[in-house]
């Protein structure tokens, strides 16, 4: 490799590693990424507020009926609920704006998600975090704040969640 090919070369990977790192929710910009103080209605009309799981770590799933790859994450997510343990709530929040809650909870079921899910058909909690895809993943630390957020769950992203999931633990 030529002298010059060879700075450049390094000069890429150090910008990509430096990037990179940059990129990930550290602890102390957490903050600025609370749960918010919001109650949405599951399907059966019960108002359920985020603050009723403080002290618990919270493993938010947003999809939509519409969305195959959504439909494709379920079964990890399930994988990694059954293995969790109760120090670990499961929520799914639905953003269909045009089906009724009894189509959004059969779809689930169809799915075979066994977490509760809760509806935002007027996107106040994508708005919130400003998530620009589905299905998106995210867990916030028994404070409440975001300590991980994901777009996209594929089967093979199921070692390293389960890994994480331990981590996830420890984390206030």
């Amino acid at each position: 490799m030529e002298p010059v090919m060879k700075k450049i070369y390094f000069f890429l990977v150090f910008q990509i590693l430096f990037f990179s790192v940059n990129c990930k929710i550290s602890n102390e910009d957490s903050a600025v990424y609370k749960l918010p103080k919001l109650s949405l209605l599951d399907w059966n009309g019960e108002e359920i507020s985020f603050q009723d799981f403080d002290g618990k770590i919270l493993v938010i799933d947003v999809w939509a009926t519409w969305c195959t790859p959504c439909e494709k994450s379920v079964p990890v997510i399930e994988k990694l609920h059954t293995s969790a343990g109760s120090d670990i709530v499961f929520l799914g929040i639905n953003t269909d704006t045009d089906k009724s809650p009894e189509e959004i909870e059969a779809k689930a079921k169809s799915w075979k998600m066994s977490y509760t899910s809760l509806l935002d058909t007027h996107h106040v909690f994508i708005d919130i975090f400003q998530l620009e895809g589905l299905p998106s993943f995210l867990v916030f630390s028994k404070k409440g704040n975001l300590i991980y957020k994901q777009v996209g769950i594929q089967p093979s992203d199921f070692p390293g969640l389960k890994a994480r999931l331990e981590t996830w633990k420890t984390i206030d």
